[in-house]
C-alpha cells in the first residue's frame, strides 16, 4: 500500500517501534529522496519542513553505496537525521527510529 509519498505504507510508528518502509531502488526515485520522504512520515512532517539530508550524509555516496544494480554486495547505511536513526540497506529496506534524548 502507498501513500500519496509514493512511500510504502509503514509497518510499526510507536514511540517504542521503528518505522519500516520497504522500496525499490530500480525506480525512478533515488535512495537519497526515499529516506527524506521516509522520514518526514514517520515525523509526520512535510518534505519542506525537514533540514536538507546533506546536513547529515552525502546524498550521492548514499545513493551509490545503496543502489548497486546487479553487484549483489549486501549494504548498511546507518546515520542520524532529524531526531532520528535511519538505516538504509541495498534490499531497499528502509527503518526509521526516534533517538532518545539522554536526558
Amino acid at each position: 500500500m502507498r501513500d500519496g509519498s509514493g512511500v510504502d505504507s509503514p509497518a510499526g510508528g510507536s514511540a517504542d517501534e521503528p518505522i519500516v518502509l520497504r522500496h525499490d531502488w530500480t525506480g525512478r526515485r533515488e535512495p537519497a529522496t526515499a529516506v527524506v520522504q521516509a522520514v518526514a512520515v514517520a515525523a509526520n512532517s512535510a518534505v519542506s519542513e525537514l533540514e536538507p539530508l546533506g546536513n547529515a550524509v552525502d546524498p550521492d555516496a548514499l545513493d551509490g553505496l545503496v543502489d548497486r544494480e546487479g553487484d549483489g554486495s549486501p549494504v548498511k547505511v546507518s546515520f542520524e537525521y532529524e531526531g532520528t536513526e535511519v538505516g538504509v540497506r541495498s534490499d531497499g529496506t528502509i527503518t526509521v527510529c526516534t533517538v532518545l534524548d539522554d536526558a
